[in-house]
């Protein structure tokens, strides 16, 4: 994979920014991902694999061409100049290398650099599974080139490479598209430096969830409401078939909880659960209430319930379902 780079104080004069009439160097920037993956959202953390693109002008690499095949020339890392990159948001120190250094006979250079890194995110999963999330690459200049360095948009695209939407790694989500943003920012000793900020924007595919989780609970919960439907004087048969339904929704969410997030708040798909199991116990308590009205000799009150109970409890639980959905903003 390479070590990272790393740069003590230079003595060589090359390796100090090239400052033109003491302006900071403007250095353009774009980034071009080849990878993204392991996206984790308990840790709130996903691993990318990139090319920092970047481009500026030194002047002391200018020349006059020989002919015209002198249109470019090559350096090595620590021959030259180079901006040194701090990606702010990474979780720890991420790998630089396959680094590529040219240069024209105007003294444009142009650099990219691979990068590794593990990367925090701040992810909001409330709308979970129909949710959207934003994956940020910040980028600094060396505090130390706080006004030596300030950053420019590239002319080059931010984009992302075409084998990137077949990536098994990404088979859940979908890219919605990429954007770079400039700021300055200010840092704690008071002076301002260039911020660059990579988003890329990825919808998660919640198919999925849709037809292994949300369809079959919601059959489950359908499966409760035919106790309303069998003879309210049968007890037996009535709390067969809520007792089995409470179980199997439970023998389910515990199946496929390893598939959902493990986050303090509540998302969509937790909600949806906890309504589900509510809605189930509606149906055992309807019918526990149904069996005292008949013990009591109140039939006929025993039947209206069950006769209400048919039609209220399944809109009941569509109006809430649905109310939830306008309640986490889908």
């Amino acid at each position: 994979m390479g070590k990272p780079l790393l740069r003590g104080v230079p003595d060589d004069p090359m390796l100090f920014p090239p400052l033109d009439d003491g302006r900071a160097v403007a250095v353009a920037l774009a980034l071009h991902v080849i990878d993204l993956a392991s996206i984790d959202e308990v840790s709130q953390q996903y691993t990318l694999s990139a090319y920092i693109l970047a481009s500026w002008v030194d002047r002391r690499l200018a020349w006059t061409p020989s002919g015209p095949d002198d249109n470019l020339r090559r350096y090595h890392h620590g021959d030259v100049w180079s901006p040194t990159l701090v990606v702010l948001n990474a979780t720890s120190r991420p790998e630089f290398y396959d680094v590529a250094i040219t240069a024209r006979p105007d003294g444009t250079v142009n650099y990219s650099v691979r990068l590794d890194a593990t990367l925090s995110a701040n992810l909001d999963l409330r709308q979970f599974p129909f949710d959207a999330q934003t994956f940020e690459v910040v980028i600094h200049p060396l505090r130390v080139n706080a006004g030596r360095v300030v950053f420019v948009k590239s002319d080059e695209s931010t984009w992302m490479t075409n084998e990137f939407r077949s990536y098994s790694p990404l088979a859940s989500w979908k890219l919605l598209g990429m954007a770079s943003r400039l700021s300055l920012v200010r840092i704690p000793d008071g002076a301002e430096i260039s911020e660059m900020r990579f988003s890329i924007r990825l919808q998660r595919r919640w198919e999925f969830y849709l037809w292994k989780l949300c369809l079959p609970l919601f059959l489950m919960v359908c499966l409760s409401w035919t106790v309303f439907w069998v003879d309210s004087r049968d007890l037996a048969n009535q709390v067969q078939i809520a007792v089995t339904t409470i179980l199997t929704i439970i023998a389910f969410s515990l199946a496929l909880s390893f598939t959902l997030p493990r986050v303090p708040y509540l998302t969509f798909l937790d909600a949806f659960f906890l309504a589900s199991y509510v809605f189930v116990f509606v149906a055992m308590l309807e019918l526990m209430v149904v069996h005292v009205a008949h013990r009591s000799s109140r039939e006929r009150r025993a039947a209206r319930i069950r006769r209400i109970s048919r039609w209220a409890v399944p809109l009941a639980y569509v109006a809430i379902i649905a109310a939830l959905a306008i309640g986490f903003g889908l």
